[in-house]
C-alpha cells in the first residue's frame, strides 16, 4: 500500500526516520556516524536546511529537518546518494 503524500507548507520540519535493511546496524563505529555528521554538513551548506535534533543509534537514526522551503525530498536523496558514494552501510 502507497503511503499518503506528504503535505508541504513553508518552511516544514519533518521527522526523518533512517534505516538499514531488515534493521540491520549501519554504524558499525563512532567513524560511521562522524560520516553521517559531515554529510548533513556538506548537504545544510548546499541546500540551506536546520538539524534541530537528531539522535543516531547502531540500526537507526532520527532527524529533525526543517526544510526551510527546500524539498525535504530533495535533501534526502543527496544525503543518501553522497553516503552511497562514500560508503556508509
Amino acid at each position: 500500500m502507497p503511503r499518503v503524500a506528504r503535505i508541504k507548507e513553508e518552511f516544514s520540519t519533518y521527522h526523518v526516520i533512517q534505516h538499514g535493511n531488515e534493521r540491520k546496524d549501519i554504524f558499525l563505529c563512532d567513524e560511521d556516524k562522524t560520516r553521517l555528521f559531515e554529510t548533513l554538513n556538506r548537504m545544510k551548506d548546499k541546500y540551506n536546511f536546520l538539524v534541530e535534533a537528531y539522535c543516531i543509534m547502531g540500526n537507526h537514526a532520527h532527524l529533525l529537518i526543517n526544510d526551510n522551503e527546500n524539498g525535504i525530498s530533495k535533501i534526502l536523496k543527496s544525503i543518501n546518494i553522497f553516503e552511497q558514494q562514500i560508503g556508509i552501510r
